[in-house]
């Protein structure tokens, strides 16, 4: 049994030490989580107790659930003077500070904060007699994890085979910061054709900003050190030019946004489309409306995907004679206005499918923007000269353009022309170039007696 007791130094610091029946030298004080910060990775500071055995200057890290548990299974600070060492088993941590914490944390540092990252070495076993120490890496928030091959490669246990990709580029995403592209351990042709490469991509609060003549797209996966982190993970598809994911809904909306958002003027070379078209080819398709049942997070993508459109509302509202436009801050190319009438379609077709469901909710589509159709329309028609008639004329209720008629154009055989050459004529002393110049053969064909005033004297 454990004894509690409290003291405060220096009328702020609070001091808690336990005391076991088994004597006075097994003695423990816990160390505050905010004196660890910056020397431990965050994942082992939240959530967890430290305590000090003041007799053999080792510090344990135990999980708050079994907070006065000893266990081998935790991490252990050996706290010798000029020289500190933490293990677990056979395993050590590499400290944050040091410079293979730095590469690691490079390479990796784009999926997850660095000091989520646990980067250990332990001894090599005998299957792998080229390399005396073994490192690895692990995501815990991710659930994944790394190690140094024989090959100097970080390859991947959760997926065989895969190993960091030098060139992080896929051709199509550009400006997605948070992401990791792997690529198969073997470098020969066919095996690469066998086994493509793929990206993994976080899933969470997206938020993006102008730079320039891009777009930067960032994933917030900022929460807590122990909060789960899921991922959506993307074959790069060569063969077809384009990404490929599973079968769920979540993962076809969240490729169509992530396309919609790193949206440019030109095409990308995977695709071979621009953002947005690969973005509406893939609402469009029948793995988005082939639906049985949706969920809070398929509802939330696609009010984000609604929200890309500009949000038009009449001005004033009464009389509804201008409109004002809210224009979110992306490319003006990107802001289609179709993203908004097929995610408009596909909520619209989930709530006709609610209806035969037993629980049905009402605030599922809540945070949906609401659009006005007649301005949304008419900027729709406005806009759709600068998309392909494939991307925009589909949902534009066909081909709607008309011959227009000028009225600034005067017409051969109209009274108006005639009256516009009697006035230039008498304006310029010119006469018209089209007047007859054999006046009496032209009256003589007319076959009729031609006579004017009998009382006319010459």
């Amino acid at each position: 049994m454990w004894h509690a007791h409290f003291s405060l130094k220096n009328d702020s610091d609070l001091v808690i030490r336990a005391k076991h029946d088994t004597g006075d030298l097994y003695i423990i004080e816990l160390i505050p989580q905010e004196k660890l910060k910056g020397d431990l990775p965050a994942v082992l500071i939240e959530g967890h107790a430290h305590w000090l055995n003041l007799s053999t200057s080792v510090m344990e890290i135990r999980p708050l659930d079994s907070l006065w548990e000893a266990s081998l299974e935790n991490w252990m600070i050996e706290c010798t003077p000029g020289q500190y060492r933490m293990r677990k088993g056979n395993e050590h941590l590499i400290d944050v500070r040091s410079q293979t914490w730095v590469m690691v944390s490079s390479l990796l540092g784009m999926l997850d904060n660095p000091q989520n990252l646990l980067v250990t070495v332990s001894p090599n076993d005998s299957s792998r007699p080229t390399l005396l120490m073994h490192l690895s890496v692990f995501l815990p928030r991710y659930g994944l994890s790394f190690y140094v091959d024989d090959d100097g490669d970080l390859q991947s246990r959760n997926m065989r085979g895969m190993v960091y990709d030098e060139n992080q580029s896929i051709g199509t995403l550009f400006g997605l910061v948070n992401r990791l592209v792997l690529r198969p351990k073997s470098r020969d042709a066919n095996a690469i054709e066998l086994i493509p490469r793929c990206i993994l991509v976080p899933d969470g609060e997206i938020s993006s900003h102008k730079d320039g003549h891009h777009v930067r797209v960032k994933v917030d996966t900022r929460r807590s050190a122990l909060g789960r982190v899921t991922y959506q993970s993307y074959k790069v598809d060569t063969e077809l030019g384009c990404l490929t994911g599973n079968a769920s809904l979540t993962n076809k909306l969240y490729c169509a946004y992530l396309h919609a958002l790193t949206s440019g003027c030109g095409t990308d070379p995977l695709t071979g489309r621009t953002g947005t078209e690969e973005a509406l080819s893939l609402l469009r398709s029948a793995s988005c409306w082939s639906i049985m049942k949706l969920g809070p997070r398929e509802a939330e993508l696609l009010a984000w995907i609604a929200s890309i459109c500009p949000k038009r509302t009449w001005y004033p509202v009464h009389l509804k004679c201008m409109q004002k436009v809210e224009w979110p801050d992306l490319p003006a190319g990107a802001q289609h206005h179709d993203l908004y009438v097929i995610a408009n379609g596909i909520k619209e077709h989930c709530e006709r499918i609610l209806l035969f469901q037993e629980k049905q909710s009402s605030t599922l589509f809540a945070s949906f923007p609401l659009q006005d159709e007649h301005l949304l329309k008419r900027g729709a028609l406005r806009a759709a000269y600068l998309s392909p008639f494939e991307i925009s004329g589909q949902s534009s209720g066909g081909n709607l353009d008309v011959r227009y008629s000028a009225r600034d154009l005067v017409e051969v055989d109209s009274a108006e022309r005639r009256a516009y050459t009697a006035a230039t004529a008498v304006r310029h002393r010119t006469v018209d170039p089209s007047t007859a110049k054999n006046i009496l053969s032209m009256v003589q064909t007319w076959k009729a007696s031609v006579s004017g005033d009998a009382t006319l004297s010459l």
